[in-house]
């Protein structure tokens, strides 16, 4: 998949945040409604994943809300 510039650049920033300012932008994102919401959310999360696989993935089979990723990113 192709992406446009704008976005190669957004995903960019993303990957400059730390780990806390990630977390504090995804927790943000959870309860926006924009139609935009999603594609940010999924940008955070593809960064998140990145650096801490393992946490990620654990907390994607837990029950979890989204506001406990942080729980298991610092566990």
């Amino acid at each position: 998949m192709r992406r446009s510039v704008s976005e190669q650049k957004a995903i960019n920033l993303v990957a400059t945040l730390s780990t806390e300012q990630l977390l504090d932008q995804w927790e943000a994102t959870s309860a926006m409604t924009d139609l935009e919401a999603p594609i940010l959310r999924g940008w955070f999360m593809d960064e998140l994943e990145k650096r801490f696989p393992d946490q990620f993935d654990k907390w994607l089979d837990s029950d979890c809300r989204d506001e406990d990723l942080r729980k298991f990113i610092f566990a």
